[in-house]
């Protein structure tokens, strides 16, 4: 949660409130450009683009995976009872053996802090016994015995463990001191400290010196903690919350049943937490540049020259859905406020799956052009959301629409109108496991890989795709990689497309199944950050091989050179592909090779300071064999601003007739420090607890335990009168 917080705030500082087109964080192998493939020689750069991106999170497992997972466990505690054997008659000797020298039947030790022995040291009568036996005890030292054997009234014991007990009679206080630990099992919490006081006349617990509390594997420590169970309800002094990279530290603490409060606190990211993110749009990729580091917004973050300071942060957890408020954030640069922020409401899950606001955003999308609207998030039973935008959209002229976006931890769905191209669009992404997922538009471009983004009329597919990269494979110091698609399915063609009015659509609907597969090997790398030089030479190969319903064909297949390019402000990507195709495409405005024999690419990036930067993509067919008679097939313009690591691009496509708008962020959050007056946690009492397997636990031998744990198991079964009775009597009862 810690991490989202800081992320979340991050995101906020530099995109100042506004959401772009379909941000999520994604692999950046989806950005293949249109009518661009990726420039091989980068697959080094993609992978530790990849890791940046994955760091710290745990995303959601897809459904078949978490499927595979279940019926994976579920045989396997099959096999395992299968093979479980019965203690013989042998190890039964050796558990009694064992019981000799137990210090259960040498000793008749016990710490008994209930009821039953009162102040003057006397015990009570049985009836008073009785009495408390029908009460519910919140507090009681756990014995060894009940360490064996779990108490089927265990989850509503908070159980005390330490090395010294004193009982102070007067105040009807238990003080426990010597590694103390109080363990609220219901909550799944641990309390440790110097100095534990238990008020049994209140009801309250008191931690001092050396507090730390314990839950769900993250630890918070304090000076000091007051814990009133009646209320339910505590105090802390002073918490701090330290992860590996994160620390939140506060005045005071404040829990309230299922709320928790933090006042006058801050946020700090002491560790390298990197943040990835990209608008979905095909554009430059300005991240790649080296760029000198104290030119970057991480430079001044984590020299503390910018800082963020909330007002008010209000975290609420509605099952795996969880909504942050943020109110009166402004940023500093030094001690001047740069700006201020509006009130934003974020929406993600737990697993930081996906991220989206209730605010104004801007962006554009092939189609429907660009768009201006406020948005709207209503939350959605099992952890998914809808947004919702009324919107403003260019493209060739002006119109108004609307954008619904469907989010949750696997899927991705959006829809999209505008009075400006007068088209209803759909697209969405399903993911099903680690590399299977399914894709589907309505009027709208589907992801082909190396081969752009391409219209359909109506299209599904059900796609897998995996990559391998190995140093060292075939070249000392040089990267070797392979990556593999395989696609199934139903495409209906469109009518035309922008860039290629010549190519008339057939609207042929057919199911097209297809295998690709890319190999790219680096030759040689060299590589100078100080200098902000760098050259890298690799060959690429690609192979498209598509069977439609209709018994045609398409064969692909492409080999050439890739350069990569810097030298200070200017960096490039150059490449050359060679040919051989037999394209008998059904529907050739969707999907025909559109390349030719002979293709060039080039891609420049110059620097002009560290806020612009200019860029320019172009793609020639030197064969002129294209189905649209054009050598250019790509020629777009962009100029990007912002900081080195922060990017926002405005472009316009000459042979779409299309502008584009689209925010690039690669950078390390280390460093950065968020101050608020007030933090708010609210949990989700409502939401349903996850099934645990318990394991089944052997029975225990009642001979082997003193008197006074006899006592202990007799009063928890309400046994009458178990305080005067003796061993046989205790055993004899309790069976």
């Amino acid at each position: 949660m810690k991490k989202k917080l800081i992320t979340l705030l991050s995101l906020s500082l530099i995109t100042a409130n506004m959401a772009f087109a379909e941000y999520a964080f994604v692999d950046s192998s989806d950005f293949t450009g249109d009518a661009f493939f990726t420039p091989p020689a980068l697959e080094e750069k993609q992978e530790e683009a990849k890791k940046a991106n994955d760091f710290g999170r745990t995303p959601t497992l897809p459904p078949i995976k978490k499927m595979r997972i279940k019926i994976k466990k579920a045989l396997k505690e099959r096999d395992a009872r299968k093979y479980e054997l019965a203690p013989t008659a042998e190890q039964e000797d050796v558990y009694a053996a064992g019981a000799e020298t137990s210090e259960y039947a040498s000793k008749d030790l016990v710490d008994d802090f209930d009821e039953t022995i009162m102040p003057d040291g006397f015990e009570a009568d049985e009836e008073a016994v009785v009495e408390n036996a029908n009460k519910k005890h919140f507090f009681h030292r756990k014995s060894k015995a009940e360490k064996n054997v779990k108490s089927s009234e265990e989850e509503d014991n908070i159980i005390l463990d330490c090395e010294n007990v004193d009982y102070d009679s007067d105040n009807y206080c238990v003080v426990a001191t010597g590694n103390a630990n109080v363990n609220f099992v219901k909550q799944g919490t641990n309390v440790l400290a110097d100095k534990i006081t238990y008020d049994r006349m209140n009801n309250t617990i008191k931690a001092e010196g050396n507090v730390r509390i314990i839950k769900n594997g993250q630890t918070i420590t304090g000076e000091y903690i007051f814990v009133d169970m009646n209320e339910e309800n505590a105090l802390i002094e002073k918490p701090i919350a330290q992860t590996a990279t994160i620390e939140i530290k506060s005045q005071k603490g404040y829990v309230y049943g299922d709320k928790i409060v933090q006042e006058n606190g801050s946020v700090t990211v002491n560790q390298s937490f990197p943040i990835q993110f990209r608008s979905l749009n095909n554009g430059p990729w300005i991240s790649r540049m080296m760029t000198p580091k104290d030119e970057t917004l991480t430079e001044d973050m984590e020299k503390g020259r910018i800082r963020v300071k909330v007002k008010d942060i209000k975290i609420t957890q509605r099952g795996d859905l969880e909504v942050i408020d943020l109110k009166g954030t402004s940023i500093f640069r030094g001690d001047r406020k740069i700006f201020k922020l509006p009130p934003a409401k974020v929406y993600t899950n737990k697993n930081f799956d996906f991220v989206d606001t209730s605010s104004w955003e801007i962006g554009s999308f092939r189609g429907l052009g660009m768009y201006l609207g406020p948005g709207h998030v209503f939350e959605i039973p099992g952890g998914s959301i809808l947004k919702v935008m009324p919107i403003l959209n260019y493209n060739h002229g002006i119109g108004i629409g609307g954008i619904a976006r469907y989010m949750n931890a696997s899927n991705w769905t959006q829809a999209s109108y505008g009075t400006a191209d007068s088209t209803f669009m759909v697209r969405g992404k399903q993911k099903l496991d680690d590399h299977v997922y399914l894709q589907y538009v309505m009027n709208d471009y589907s992801r082909e890989w190396f081969l752009g983004r391409r219209r359909a009329k109506y299209g599904a597919a059900l796609v897998y795709e995996n990559g391998y990269s190995k140093k060292d494979f075939l070249l000392k110091g040089q990267t070797s990689s392979f990556a593999h698609r395989f696609d199934f399915g139903f495409y209906q063609d469109i009518d035309e497309d922008s860039s290629y009015k010549e190519l008339g659509g057939s609207e042929l609907a057919t199911t097209r199944t297809r295998y690709m597969a890319q190999v790219n090997q680096n030759f040689y790398t060299r590589k100078n950050e100080d200098k902000q030089t760098e050259f890298t030479f690799g060959v690429v190969g690609q192979l498209s091989a598509a069977l439609y319903g209709t018994g045609d064909t398409q064969i692909i297949g492409r080999l050439g050179p890739v350069v990569h390019t810097q030298y200070k402000r200017w960096m490039q990507d150059i490449g050359y592909f060679q040919s051989v195709y037999e394209d008998n495409s059904p529907i050739p405005v969707f999907d025909a090779y559109r390349y030719g024999k002979s293709n060039f690419y080039v891609r420049e990036y110059i620097r002009l300071n560290k806020y612009v930067t200019l860029s320019w993509f172009g793609s020639f067919n030197l064969s002129n064999d294209s189905p649209n008679h054009r050598q250019l097939q790509e020629n777009t313009f962009y100029i990007s601003f912002g900081p080195e690591d922060v990017k926002f691009s405005i472009g316009y496509d000459v042979e779409r007739d299309t502008t584009r708008f689209l925010v690039e962020v690669m950078m390390d959050a280390k460093g950065t420090k968020v101050d608020y007056d007030r933090l708010e946690i609210k949990q989700d009492k409502k939401a349903k607890k996850k099934e645990e397997i318990k394991e089944e636990k052997p029975e225990l031998d009642l001979n082997i335990l003193t008197v006074a744990e006899l006592r202990d198991l007799a009063k928890k079964k309400e046994i009458k009168g178990y305080s005067k009775m003796k061993k046989e009597e205790l055993i004899e009862n309790l069976k």
